[in-house]
């Protein structure tokens, strides 16, 4: 199992810092590698997406593989013509 942070990144800069208003968008626990897992972390990510930024109405980019082994990846988001950029961190419990 595994588990996922996701974090608004300022769309003002242009060096990946976090948002100045208010980063978190939320934690998405215990996703597996089956596609029961993929589909709870795709429901869940547009389920914090859309409480985040206050709509249902929104586009993103592809979501990646999580399970590929990189610590982050980055995902587009469009909302009304606007761009954001959110980052999706592995995360770890003790």
């Amino acid at each position: 199992m595994k588990h996922f942070t996701i974090v608004e990144l300022d769309q003002a800069t242009s060096d990946d810092q976090l948002s100045q208003e208010c980063p978190m968008i939320g934690t998405i626990q215990n996703i597996s590698n089956n596609p029961q897992g993929i589909q709870s972390f795709q429901d869940r990510f547009q389920e914090a997406v859309c409480d985040h930024f206050d709509t249902n109405d929104f586009n993103h980019d592809e979501l990646p593989d999580l399970f590929a082994g990189s610590p982050y990846e980055d995902v587009g988001i469009e909302i009304g013509g606007s761009n954001y950029k959110v980052r999706i961190i592995e995360t770890w419990f003790h």
